[in-house]
């Protein structure tokens, strides 16, 4: 397809990060800092559209009211600066082309950079612009939580719009934690194949790790008899009591991180499609100050 020459104009300043590592236990720990996702406000838009862009970072020592700026640019054969932003806040940028026609299309490479003690991290993600937008991001409305502290069922509902975030505290007397992805109905053919993943930190101030239970008989005394979880479900159930439910209780603080895709084609990649994505964080503390 001809390349079509572009513009992009600074409507303001607003968030964003990225980054890749590899020295993991499981794919699902973050430790050092890492993009997990960048989220677009519609993955297709058409021309002249103002849109606005965050990405999430993740790890052990990641706050995310960080100060940390983040330059945004387009990724083409020489990077076009666009501008910068503060981490906590969203991008905006209104996309200025030449017309499009009907059938007419390009992927607009974005990408992203922020400085994390020494380290750059980077991120791409391909933003779609076409006369005939059709693609729709996700909407995650919140994460439920669930366990069992002695014979009672404890439920607890975490707000993706809850800005406080303030840590949710879990008694020592449980074995495990069952999350589960709670998100708004699409409407008719679209987001028609959400792919799920759950990434958890390594404990912040402790040398603790939560590890996701494979154990059938355990996920289903939480979420009922037949009930399906793992770090690429709706639903998510993490052992306190370390892999395999025979260590102590791992006593910590924990980032936990949820991002929901749209019809991704590699749900185990760590690179960012051209799909839509929503994503949200929150932080669980177990038995240690928060």
């Amino acid at each position: 397809m001809k390349l079509i020459r572009i513009l992009m104009l600074i409507s303001g300043l607003l968030t964003l990060a990225a980054c890749g590592e590899s020295e993991l236990l499981e794919n699902y720990f973050v430790k050092k800092p890492r993009v997990l996702a960048v989220k677009i406000q519609d993955p297709e838009v058409k021309p002249q559209d103002t849109v606005t862009m965050r990405m999430l970072v993740g790890g052990k020592d990641i706050d995310q009211n960080m100060t940390a700026t983040v330059l945004w640019a387009i990724d083409d054969v020489e990077p076009i600066p666009l501008g910068y932003s503060n981490y906590t806040q969203e991008f905006e940028s209104q996309i200025v082309t030449e017309t499009l026609r009907e059938d007419e299309w390009y992927d607009l490479p974005i990408f992203a950079r922020i400085q994390i003690r020494q380290k750059y991290l980077n991120a791409q993600k391909a933003l779609r612009v076409t006369q005939n937008p059709v693609g729709k991001n996700p909407v995650i409305s919140g994460v439920r939580l669930q366990y069992l502290n002695g014979a009672q069922r404890v439920e607890e509902m975490v707000l993706n719009e809850d800005t406080t975030k303030d840590p949710i505290v879990l008694p020592v007397s449980i074995t495990n934690v069952a999350l589960t992805a709670m998100t708004e109905n699409p409407a008719q053919g679209e987001n028609d194949k959400l792919i799920f993943r759950w990434y958890i930190s390594t404990s912040k101030n402790t040398d603790g790790r939560l590890y996701i239970q494979t154990d059938s008989k355990q996920i289903e005394a939480i979420l009922g008899k037949g009930a399906k979880a793992s770090e690429i479900r709706p639903s998510a159930v993490f052992s306190l009591q370390g892999k395999g439910g025979n260590k102590g209780i791992q006593s910590g603080i924990y980032d936990l991180y949820l991002v929901v895709r749209d019809n991704a084609a590699d749900p185990q990649s760590q690179a960012d499609e051209r799909y839509g994505t929503d994503f949200m964080y929150f932080t669980i503390c177990i038995n240690s100050s928060c």
